[in-house]
């Protein structure tokens, strides 16, 4: 039976941080069972750069009670405001405050400054609406309004893609408080965003594609769970991820029957 390889141990060590990083790769044939819907407790997250949402990844990270931690360097974020460790349905989960400026921030080692394309995905429990919305991962904790975002919106409660100045709402895909999910968007500049959202209790799986009339925006720091600008917090984060690359909907698709394995490969 083939084996996987370029694999380093990662689990959570005490205080929160990760005691190393885990990079697994299906050896070709490997055939890896998905992970289901529930959080996959006992596996250490890793990264697998197989993947399709793996190419030209930027970010990947998991929650502990440390804050948000990149897998791509064992390092956990900076924290401001009301960013709290615990534990949920979703597993280890930092849950950012409703009032106020309140985010996880990773510097971006890279010069994005015009990319063609992005990836970005999340698995979430939003607790509170909130005015500005709820953002899950961000281009910019600065909250730049040319930057990209992946967040919900109020009225109704939709997903939403922002853009360069631009907000696209997902009209298909609505969310309910207090249930947990797995979203993604994916986009090609001045093209098209597919859009793919799991109910994690249920199964249900929703996607759209929507049409984009703008360039993406820069990528400058990372945040998770809200930015600078406050009112945009409300909800407990399991994992977050950006890679510059596109998702056709057949591999949005494939990604949402198995939401978990991208972090838990």
């Amino acid at each position: 039976m083939s084996s996987l390889i370029t694999r380093r141990s990662a689990i959570l060590g005490a205080g929160g941080a990760l005691a190393g990083s885990r990079i697994a790769r299906a050896a070709p044939g490997l055939w890896t069972p998905p992970r289901g819907l529930e959080y996959p407790a006992g596996r250490a997250p890793g990264f697998d750069p197989s993947r399709p949402a793996s190419q030209n990844i930027r970010y990947t990270g998991v929650a502990s009670s440390g804050g948000v931690v990149n897998l791509l360097t064992g390092k956990a974020s900076s924290q401001t405001g009301s960013a709290v460790g615990g534990i949920m349905s979703v597993g280890p989960v930092v849950t950012y405050g409703d009032s106020g400026a309140n985010y996880s921030s990773i510097t971006n080692p890279f010069s994005d400054t015009s990319p063609s394309k992005i990836t970005m995905g999340s698995i979430f429990i939003c607790n509170t609406r909130q005015s500005s919305g709820n953002i899950f991962i961000a281009g910019d904790s600065n909250n730049s309004s040319t930057s990209t975002y992946l967040s919900v919106v109020n009225t109704p409660y939709n997903l939403f893609f922002w853009s360069n100045g631009a907000g696209i709402r997902a009209t298909n895909l609505t969310i309910a408080l207090n249930t947990p999910y797995f979203a993604c968007a994916s986009a090609m500049s001045n093209s098209v965003i597919n859009f793919g959202l799991v109910n994690l209790l249920t199964g249900a799986i929703v996607t759209q594609s929507v049409a984009l009339g703008v360039a993406l925006g820069p990528l400058l720091t990372y945040g998770i769970g809200g930015t600078s600008a406050g009112s945009n917090g409300g909800s407990s984060i399991s994992s977050a991820m950006i890679s510059l690359t596109y998702l056709p909907m057949t591999r949005v698709l494939e990604w949402a029957a198995d939401p978990w394995s991208f972090w838990y490969p």
